[in-house]
Order: C-alpha cells, then sequence, then structure tokens
C-alpha cells in the first residue's frame, strides 16, 4: 500500500506498520478451536491514520 501511494504522488512522510495477531479485532478461531472465518474476514484491514505526528 505505500509504494502504491508513493507512485501515486503521496508525497508526505508515511510510516508503515504492521500489527499482526497481537491486534486483532476478531479471534481467528473458535472456542473450540476451529476456524473462524468470519473473524478471519474481520481481521483482513488496511487502517490509516491522517493528521497524527
Amino acid at each position: 500500500m505505500k509504494s502504491w501511494l508513493s507512485e501515486s504522488g503521496v508525497t508526505s512522510s508515511m510510516v508503515t506498520e504492521g500489527k499482526g495477531e497481537r491486534f486483532a479485532v476478531a479471534p481467528n478461531q473458535t472456542a473450540n478451536g476451529a476456524d473462524n472465518p468470519e473473524g478471519r474476514q474481520q481481521n483482513r484491514r488496511v487502517e490509516f491514520v491522517i493528521g497524527e505526528d
């Protein structure tokens, strides 16, 4: 995403940071250990923070 923004003319400094499983918004597994497709879908996201230093 950072490369695409730069190639598209966004010239301000950017910082990218991967959060991984530590900051999931939903569980990737159900209580019994089975896969949770809905949780995985919610965790596939990109967040933009604009205007914070």
